[in-house]
């Protein structure tokens, strides 16, 4: 199973303050529509509040494969001008 952590403000605002969770989810979709049944609004959210991270790598292709071993780290996304 992947290994998912969440920072904050993430994990208080939509898990409750669950800080990290394991996934058996084959690609970041999968994670996220997972993530999104144990915090409903999450998943609609994902895309535009959370960067992601696999093992060490921020990726936007949620197509990614996860691994048993996969780390995953979800990072609120931060605005600027």
């Amino acid at each position: 199973m992947a290994r998912v952590t969440i920072l904050p403000p993430l994990d208080a605002e939509f898990f409750g303050g669950a800080s990290s969770f394991e996934v058996d989810a084959g690609n970041v979709f999968e994670l996220v529509g997972m993530l999104g049944q144990r915090s409903p609004g999450f998943a609609e959210v994902a895309d535009v509040r959370a960067a992601i991270a696999v093992d060490d790598l921020l990726t936007a292709d949620w197509a990614t494969p996860l691994s048993g071993t996969s780390n995953v780290l979800l990072v609120p996304r931060v605005g600027g001008g």
